[in-house]
């Protein structure tokens, strides 16, 4: 029996056990008896497991992996995909405890799976994470099954879209994060005042998004380290005015404002406006509006430039 075998043949020896043991030419995707290796057995992708009443099924581990270990847990995915599987934090869980560990992990990805649905702005993705939910809920408790492992009291109920239930636990997450937002904001008002001050500040993760004029006139500079002429700025000030007034969602569909070497994507009626991973309200825009309006167009300054 050859026990160097290429990569997908690793995979199918282990998903149908045709023997104990195999690996690839590299070494990198390997298995002993019922587990199965990327790079080592620090990362076991899947375990075989078997319940006290004789059924089968593999735990497929959930912890998160680089671009070639991906590769090796879809070629994995792909050979035990006859098999009963459950996605767990702990493949190699055992006793009542681990399994209970595994459940509050279940837990934990289904409640966060609802309240993507409760954030979702367009229905189809409402409706997909709150299938995800249910979904990933009935995996739990066939896995409480399987182990015999009470459920009951751990896992979620997954409440029916629309309903008043779910708009709840958006209400309480919202408080929650309104909570934190102003327990962090806090703890960071001196750091805050540095930054606006021109100073380098080190801000903590959690803060809104933040605009101050750079030292020297020329930029708008942003909490997260990104910067972009005044000039620019100015026009997309115009911008956002002339959203406010009409009261309409602007879009960057067909049509473009540039900041720099960025641009803008979307501007809400009231104002805030989101580029990439920046979502600025326009209380902090309103901050820096007057050196904004004070500041030469994009044309003066090109011929400033020329002069």
């Amino acid at each position: 029996m050859r026990h160097v075998l290429t990569s997908e043949a690793v995979a199918h020896a282990w998903a149908h056990q045709t023997q104990d043991q195999a690996r690839n030419a590299k070494g990198s995707v390997f298995f002993r008896l019922d587990c199965i290796y990327s790079y080592g057995e620090h990362f076991c992708i899947a375990r075989h497991v078997t319940s006290t009443s004789g059924k089968q099924a593999v735990l497929f581990t959930t912890k998160s992996y680089s671009v070639t270990t991906s590769a090796h847990c879809g070629m994995v995915r792909s050979a035990a995909s006859h098999l009963t599987r459950f996605d767990v934090a702990n493949v190699f869980a055992k006793i009542k405890g681990e399994h209970e560990g595994n459940l509050g992990d279940y837990a934990k990805r289904i409640n966060a799976y609802l309240l993507k649905s409760t954030r979702a702005r367009t229905d189809f993705n409402k409706g997909w994470t709150h299938k995800e939910a249910v979904e990933l809920r009935q995996e739990a408790i066939a896995y409480a099954q399987f182990f015999r492992v009470p459920y009951a009291k751990t896992l979620p109920a997954v409440p029916a879209l629309g309903s008043a239930t779910l708009a709840k636990i958006k209400a309480a997450e919202d408080k929650r994060v309104a909570a934190e937002r102003k327990r962090v904001l806090a703890e960071s008002r001196e750091a805050i005042a540095q930054w606006r001050a021109g100073e380098y500040a080190r801000l903590p993760h959690g803060l809104a998004d933040m605009l101050r004029i750079s030292k020297d006139g020329q930029s708008v500079e942003t909490s997260r380290g990104v910067s972009f002429p005044i000039s620019h700025a100015k026009r997309g000030l115009a911008l956002v005015r002339a959203v406010r007034e009409r009261g309409q969602e602007w879009k960057t569909n067909g049509h473009t404002c540039a900041l720099g070497h960025y641009r803008i994507d979307s501007i809400q009626p009231d104002g805030t406006v989101r580029a990439g991973c920046h979502t600025v309200k326009f209380s902090e825009i309103e901050r820096v509006s007057a050196a904004i309006d004070a500041a030469p167009s994009v044309l003066e300054s090109l011929e400033t430039q020329q002069a």
